[in-house]
């Protein structure tokens, strides 16, 4: 029976992050809240309040079938591989110009849109700050109800994802502890888990589509 193997996190059960883990010894350009270097993207500053145009997306994050940022969403961005054609601190720089404070990410597998909003003091949201906002959306836990919904097959993926998920962990006990957290919106993903960027929508603006 599908879903036999699952476990839900209790309804008032509160999620905590499992000690980051990463697949490769990567660099991280996350760390510094110091404005960057923005070159041709340009400046954030003097954008109070900001205008209803329409944005254009930093070429970072931009759709492609070769994705500037290489990530799976499965991992903390601390993981993110940057372009060697990437500046050091792209992850700093604008998501979009001109700079926004609020975008809405949607993608056909995923049962919620992801609410992106500047994650540190600058005003605006940064390359990183779209990055972290859609992994913290798929760290949410899945109700059974939810689950419940999905085809049999579509079951069957999401189980197998879960159990994937948590198996890739080498410490038993941080193992365990992912395990007994249960199902994540990461999970229905499936295999989708490499971020290939953003594209607009005509749905305004700030509504745009998470391709994976």
């Amino acid at each position: 029976m599908p879903g036999k193997h699952v476990h839900f996190a209790p309804s008032d059960y509160i999620s905590t992050p499992t000690p980051s883990y990463s697949y490769a010894s990567l660099p991280s350009s996350a760390g510094s809240s110091t404005p960057s270097s923005l070159g041709y993207f340009g400046s954030p500053y003097g954008t109070t309040p900001l205008p209803a145009v329409p944005c254009q997306i930093n070429p970072a994050l931009l759709h492609s079938g070769q994705p500037l940022l290489a990530y799976n969403v499965s991992y903390p961005v601390v993981n993110v591989q940057r372009h060697p054609s990437q500046p050091y601190d792209v992850l700093m720089q604008p998501a979009t110009h001109p700079p926004v404070s609020h975008l809405t990410l949607s993608s056909p597998y995923l049962l919620c849109s992801v609410e992106v909003t500047p994650q540190t003091r600058t005003g605006f949201i940064t390359v990183n700050d779209v990055l972290e906002c859609i992994y913290q959306t798929l760290r949410q836990s899945v109700t059974e109800n939810e689950f419940s919904k999905l085809s049999p097959d579509s079951q069957r993926g999401v189980s197998k994802a879960y159990q994937r998920r948590y198996e890739r962990i080498p410490d038993p006990s941080l193992r365990e502890i992912e395990r007994q957290k249960g199902l994540k919106r990461v999970d229905f993903l499936e295999k989708r888990n490499v971020f290939m960027g953003l594209s607009g929508t005509k749905a305004g603006p700030d509504v745009m589509e998470l391709h994976l």
